[in-house]
């Protein structure tokens, strides 16, 4: 059984991202997005989540970090996805102007 919460990977650069999601939870961890220190990401340009087959699911451009439901909720054409790992890539736009590609995985779970 999973506990209510699920654990948040560190990753360095001043940015995290959960590393599962369990979409339709009211609890934390429902939906996936980036989240980062104040005063070291200004906005995620892009973020896209591919499946294991390399098949696009999410795309998102221009939004902010931290804010849970601007991210992936689980669903691929309006449809739950199954429970799967899948692959993330974004583009972030740094507070000092710069941009940092970042990749990273987040498993679905029920």
């Amino acid at each position: 059984m999973f506990a209510e919460r699920f654990c948040v990977v560190l990753v360095e650069g001043g940015w995290y991202a959960p590393n599962v999601i369990r979409p339709l939870s009211a609890e934390l961890n429902g939906w996936f997005t980036l989240f980062a220190s104040p005063n070291h990401v200004a906005e995620i340009q892009l973020l896209e989540i591919f499946d294991r087959w390399g098949n696009m699911v999410f795309s998102r451009k221009n939004f902010p970090p931290n804010q849970s439901e601007s991210g992936w909720n689980g669903t691929h054409n309006g449809q739950m996805v199954n429970p799967a790992v899948f692959v993330w890539k974004a583009t972030l736009l740094l507070k000092n102007g710069s941009t940092e590609q970042v990749v990273g995985d987040v498993t679905v779970v029920r």
